[in-house]
């Protein structure tokens, strides 16, 4: 039986939605005027700060006018405008105050500070709620239980810039304006304190186990979908120890936790033995307490469970999959296209791809040439004047106060609903990795990786490629991972060579490879079968997930991605190579 609070607080968020959500989709049919009157909007407001004067905002009257007189940029373009901010100068990129810094980081980067605003923040919401009304509206199941939305533990640095402006938000609730959050706190399943808990192997524990204590759960939101799969990992180790601690109420992770945190916590879980008692039967039912392969109990946990949302696109496809087969009556939906600077498109149930959030941001695209990595021109065109088929590079304009910000996201145009135009995130643009010209972009990488995949008709459950360097002999080169079921790498073994000379032909489709190649400066590609997860060991992606964690990426934040930039990963996988004198030479 659902619990009444629980459904009247979801069906109030409804409510709020839904002026929000009837004025997307009444935006659908007038993209052009919709988008020339919000950036009008944007420049107005912001004619008086430091960029606003600097840039002539006050006299501008046409989109044309200000493309000609503000310039595409990057992040380390705004950079200096950001330094003073965090020294509390105000006024600086907007008119308005900002509000907190947000921490992001690039598949290999370190941080970057993105300043929050009001506007900014009602800009995202305004691509969140028609997501969200849309979404209940066609799963009846998810307003009578508890959501599960990400939680990463947050970085150590956390804290207030030099200015005293707080940095970064404590969880993906903070999107959301005051009133939402209230509603939103009487369905979460994971209280917010413990984004604290540092720890990675308390923080999955703890996580685990206030979402075992609701059997309402209908609802996961996560941004990476192997966040969710080690996450499950962690109960198959540690279900007695969880079950114990359902029964009596107590938090007992395998690492450390801070004292004060436990405390907060330990209040908010009471004892729970008849949960404790549903899912002792339900692994006992499975032959084993504390179960290693039953992947299929996980739907009998939680039968409330409606909807997991997470990336679904590029490089997570294949982890997509194998949610799949831990959840295969759940729908799985795929996230529209967020950043920490913007949020770029929205799912809507029954339609291909995401719509452009039009209500959002100013977008600007320019065209990407897959093969080159390179963008034709800095001829923008706008968002009604996108072509079905072509990839572009994301450029948008925010109340946050980054103008013509060059996302480095690319996107696929799939096709159009009234006149909004539906996308794809196919990669990023700025990932490309480039030692000595050969200008390897992740995009074209991916696309190597499906068709190897398709012509050996092999499914991995991780691939990656990325530069190797022996220094001491003067050598470099790229090596290729793909982790394979035990039977699939005996299989696959045979034809290792053959499949490296494959991917290596298709490399050199691009100009700039195939002229590194043919200097020597770079060796011909190595290609890796990488060996399931061993008995004590971890498994790729838990390895990939554990240094991109020391890289500076938050748990919940690591994208899977077809090539890595960092010289690192042969020696980090050295332990899974299947049998590495068969590995291509």
């Amino acid at each position: 039986m659902s619990n009444p609070i629980i459904s009247i607080a979801n069906r109030i968020l409804l409510l709020l939605y839904s002026k929000k959500s009837i004025g997307f989709h009444n935006a659908t049919g007038n993209v052009e005027n919709v988008q020339e009157h919000l950036i009008k909007k944007v420049i107005k407001k912001n004619q008086d700060s430091l960029f606003g004067k600097s840039h002539d905002f006050k006299n501008i009257r046409s989109i044309n006018e200000y493309r000609a007189l503000v310039p595409i940029r990057t992040y380390d373009d705004f950079l200096p405008y950001v330094k003073k901010i965090e020294n509390g100068i105000e006024r600086v990129l907007t008119a308005e105050k900002v509000l907190r810094f947000e921490e992001s980081s690039g598949t290999s980067s370190a941080s970057k500070l993105i300043p929050y605003t009001h506007s900014l923040k009602n800009e995202f919401l305004r691509g969140i709620a028609p997501w969200i009304y849309d979404l209940y509206s066609f799963n009846k199941g998810l307003v009578n239980g508890k959501s599960y939305w990400s939680i990463t533990p947050v970085k150590l640095s956390s804290g207030k810039s030099h200015g005293k402006t707080p940095i970064g938000f404590e969880e993906d609730s903070q999107y959301f304006g005051f009133l939402e959050k209230f509603f939103l706190s009487l369905i979460f399943a994971v209280p917010k304190e413990l984004i604290h808990v540092h720890d990675i192997s308390s923080f999955r524990y703890i996580t685990l186990l206030f979402l075992l204590n609701e059997k309402s759960l209908s609802l996961i939101s996560i941004w990476n979908p192997t966040f969710l799969i080690l996450l499950l990992d962690a109960f198959k180790t540690h279900s007695c120890s969880l079950v114990a601690d359902l029964e009596a109420g107590t938090i007992n992770p395998p690492g450390k936790i801070q004292p004060d945190i436990h405390k907060i916590l330990s209040k908010k879980l009471k004892p729970n033995p008849k949960r404790a008692s549903e899912i002792s039967s339900i692994l006992k039912k499975w032959e084993c307490s504390c179960p290693r392969d039953a992947d299929s109990i996980y739907e009998e946990i939680w039968p409330n469970l409606q909807v997991i949302s997470c990336w679904t696109d590029a490089n997570a496809a294949i982890y997509t999959n194998q949610l799949k087969a831990l959840f295969p009556n759940v729908f799985i939906q795929g996230k529209g296209l967020l950043s920490t600077e913007g949020f770029i498109s929205l799912p809507l149930v029954g339609h291909e791809g995401c719509m452009l959030s039009i209500r959002s941001h100013f977008f600007e695209f320019l065209r990407y040439d897959v093969k080159s990595g390179q963008v034709d021109d800095y001829n923008t065109v706008l968002a009604h004047e996108l072509e079905i088929g072509q990839i572009y590079s994301v450029i948008i304009s925010t109340g946050g106060g980054f103008y013509r910000y060059r996302l480095m996201d690319l996107i696929q145009v799939l096709g159009f609903t009234k006149g909004c135009p539906r996308v794809r995130f196919v990669g990023k643009e700025g990932n490309i990795s480039d030692y000595f010209g050969e200008k390897l972009n992740e995009y074209h990488v991916h696309r190597v990786f499906k068709s190897i995949f398709d012509k050996y008709e092999i499914s991995p459950s991780f691939y990656m490629m990325a530069p190797e360097s022996d220094i001491e002999n003067s050598k470099y080169y790229y090596s290729a991972f793909i982790e394979l079921e035990d039977g699939e790498s005996k299989a696959f073994s045979s034809s290792l060579n053959s499949a490296a000379k494959e991917f290596e032909k298709q490399l050199n489709e691009n100009f700039h490879y195939k002229y590194c190649r043919a200097l020597g400066q770079l060796e011909h590609l190595r290609l890796y079968i990488l060996k399931e997860k061993p008995a004590n060991g971890k498994s790729a992606i838990e390895i990939y997930t554990d240094v991109c964690r020391l890289l500076g990426q938050r748990e919940g934040n690591v994208k899977p991605v077809a090539l890595h930039k960092k010289a690192v990963w042969l020696e980090q996988f050295k332990e899974l190579i299947y049998k590495e004198e068969e590995a291509s030479k």
